[in-house]
């Protein structure tokens, strides 16, 4: 399935409900997924849609606006744009790399080898060699000749895990083969006010429903309650859900969703669309680029060949550590003078 912006542009303008979308050219999609992520706990959705769209050199395709942003551009490449952006492309196909069968990859981007368990090698023993006489090469013949009629006529048959003999063959395992998709991200500065929270989602998704979106993934931060928290997957359809367990991660059943991503799963439910929501626990006063990066590892299993190094945000969240004692060993110190 392919998207095209052709059918959206009318003088470079689109209304949708109290957003206006500002189209800046054509961009053909191969089957896209639309990954959004807007700022809410930890600042996760943007910073991770915002890594993704630099990382993977997508292009801008599109602006949002309204009379309630904040009066503000950002400039991009000597370019001005809104707040909201959308930005579309392939994934690069030499763009990191998936990990190999003896290894496992991790949540920063690195590759880490599988615990393989021990067993018991024995050592070659030396063999003497002699030299081999006409009567010894003729002795091994017939030896070799009866060895080969007896597993002719024994028949091996594989054991199951009780034991009891079977005569299913051994099955292989056969890596499914995915294709590749092109991805849609949008990514915004701004939180919209409860009040617009719906429209702005509903906005959202028929945009990229425009470009070709078939499936649509929200990313959000929560605020961690305990340690066992985790990273929480929920899906608005049956095969939302069964992607979520392509992520290796298990859907919520039973729960509450808030925010942006409890809305687009009611909307996507509503008008039987496959929405996931990825959410990661996250501190809930500062920007955590740290716990963002628990979403890279779901996203690389739903979407093809995006392998990405998580590198930048961990020293983005090391900057942010600095920042903090700085401003504590300040705060620390001024106490002292005054005190």
């Amino acid at each position: 399935m392919r998207g095209t912006l052709k059918d959206v542009l009318d003088m470079g303008v689109d209304y949708m409900t109290d957003l206006q979308i500002l189209w800046y050219g054509e961009k053909e999609l191969k089957n896209p997924i639309a990954i959004i992520g807007f700022p809410g706990v930890g600042l996760v959705g943007s910073i991770i849609s915002s890594f993704l769209a630099r990382e993977l050199k997508l292009d801008i395709v599109a602006g949002v606006t309204n009379d309630d942003l904040p009066p503000y551009c950002l400039m991009q490449d000597g370019k001005p744009y809104p707040p909201i952006r959308i930005y579309a492309g392939s994934v690069p196909k030499k763009k990191g790399r998936k990990p190999k069968d003896t290894e496992v990859f991790v949540k920063d981007g690195s590759f880490i080898m599988k615990e393989e368990e021990p067993t018991d090698k024995v050592d070659d023993e030396p063999v003497e060699v002699s030299a081999v006489t006409e009567n010894s090469e003729t002795e091994q013949s017939e030896v070799t000749s009866e060895t080969e009629k007896t597993n002719a006529e024994t028949e091996i048959k594989p054991e199951t895990e009780t034991g009891v003999e079977t005569d299913k063959p051994s099955e292989k395992k056969v890596r499914k083969r995915t294709k590749s998709r092109d991805v849609i991200v949008i990514t915004s500065e701004v939180t919209p006010k409860p009040e617009q929270m719906r429209s702005w989602i509903a906005t959202m998704i028929e945009a990229a429903g425009k470009l070709g979106a078939t499936e649509y993934i929200f990313l959000d931060g929560v605020p961690k309650m305990n340690e066992t928290d985790g990273l929480i997957a929920a899906g608005s359809s049956e095969e939302a859900k069964e992607r979520i367990k392509e992520a290796e991660l298990e859907p919520l059943d039973d729960g509450l969703v808030r925010g942006l991503c409890g809305i687009a799963l009611y909307e996507g439910f509503a008008k039987g669309l496959n929405v996931i929501a990825l959410m990661c626990t996250a501190n809930p006063q500062l920007p955590d680029p740290r716990s963002s990066t628990e979403l890279l590892l779901p996203l690389s299993l739903l979407v093809p060949r995006m392998f990405l190094d998580a590198t930048p945000l961990f020293k983005e969240a090391d900057e942010i550590d600095i920042r903090i004692r700085e401003q504590q060993n300040s705060q620390t110190n001024n106490q002292n003078l005054y005190g």
